[in-house]
């Protein structure tokens, strides 16, 4: 039912999310430069209330979650999730977009 529901550029990070154990804020956060397809793993900062506090851990990736970051590879250059905005955002006080 969520499949029929969400919209589409949702989907891979829904499922990265699933497949990884991560939080959405790392997944939205992780870039091309963080994925070792070589190696099949994942450079993740986790999460913390300070700099000093966050550390790196390595995630293994598994067969089904290289092939996700196969499918979306070339997409962006930077950031692995992204997706193009249907419309811009107006700000009322400025005008700008």
């Amino acid at each position: 039912m969520l499949d029929e529901t969400e919209r589409e550029w949702l989907r891979p990070i829904r499922e990265f999310a699933i497949l990884t154990g991560l939080r959405l804020s790392e997944c939205a956060s992780v870039r091309w430069c963080d994925v070792d397809f070589e190696t099949k793993r994942l450079t993740v900062e986790t999460k913390g209330n300070r700099k000093r506090n966050k550390k790196i851990r390595h995630l293994p990736l598994t067969d089904p979650t290289l092939a996700l970051l196969r499918s979306l590879k070339g997409q962006h250059g930077i950031f692995v999730f992204s997706y193009v905005a249907k419309k811009a955002l107006s700000i009322r006080r400025t005008g700008g977009r």
